[in-house]
């Protein structure tokens, strides 16, 4: 890696150039799956170049702006072979480039930041790379606060955005729709043991998403359910946007059975506005 920076007062200028190496893991070395795929011990490790420039800015002491630009190129990438019977490495090269940029504001027990990332990922015969999204943005807030009866706790608000991308979705490639997703995390700490410190932690509760999408059909329809769109908020609705649910198999979690029971009522929600 050669990295060359310069810092002019409040603007701060850097150049990189560097090369990668990923080994290939256990799995695709000697690994096998339902499908039949096998493992590969001839593989070889997968490589890469890339250059970056990019631009730091502090606007003031509390608030900063971030640009950067790369381009990649990753030789002998590991994918399953076109007969989906092992791993092989690549005879295409791949390449990559991006343009990456960031505002944050800090002050005092309070953070706030914006974020986005737009970038294109495709094959040297102009074949897309699969779960490669164009656009993506979002923001991060945190503050700490003071409860008279609780006392001090920390609020946490994640929000992104995943712009739509090209997937396997079982009998083709095809893009698959974008996704709004937030996340809402307190704590509280009871003690300076952190074992018994306390996260309330909610995943995907005001927004579901493509991936929350094993419906059956209703007992009131014929046809199954396949793809819907909800209504999803982050304060009762008030804020709205559209999500949509796919008919397709995934794997159940914990909170699976809860998600659901959340899903029909915004979906119940949303038929009758």
């Amino acid at each position: 890696k050669i990295n060359l920076a310069k810092k002019i007062d409040k603007f701060k200028f850097t150049l990189t150039h560097s090369t990668g190496l990923r080994n290939p893991t256990l799995y695709e070395f000697y690994g096998t799956d339902n499908y039949g795929i096998q493992g590969n011990k001839n593989l070889n490790p997968e490589k890469s170049e890339t250059n970056e420039i990019s631009g730091d800015y502090s606007i003031t002491d509390n608030v900063s702006f971030k640009i950067t630009a790369y381009r990649a190129k990753i030789f002998d990438q590991i994918e399953t072979n076109a007969a989906y019977t092992k791993h092989e490495n690549e005879l295409i090269n791949l390449n990559q480039e991006g343009l990456e940029s960031k505002f944050v504001y800090k002050q005092n027990d309070k953070n706030f930041s914006v974020f986005s990332s737009f970038s294109k990922s495709e094959k040297t015969n102009g074949q897309t790379q699969n779960r490669r999204p164009e656009i993506t943005f979002g923001s991060n807030f945190s503050q700490k606060f003071t409860d008279s009866i609780i006392g001090p706790y920390n609020l946490n608000i994640n929000y992104r955005y995943t712009g739509k991308y090209n997937d396997w979705t079982g009998s083709k490639n095809e893009f698959v729709k974008s996704t709004d997703l937030v996340d809402v995390l307190v704590s509280k700490n009871l003690s300076s043991n952190p074992i018994l410190n306390v996260f309330i932690f909610l995943k995907e509760f005001f927004c579901i998403s493509v991936e929350i999408n094993e419906l059956s059909t209703p007992p009131d329809k014929k046809q199954p359910m396949g793809t819907s769109e909800i209504i999803c908020s982050l304060t009762e609705l008030s804020k709205k946007s559209r999500v949509s649910l796919s008919s397709s198999p995934v794997k159940k979690s914990p909170n699976h059975s809860k998600i659901l029971s959340i899903t029909e009522v915004l979906i119940d929600k949303s038929s009758s506005e």
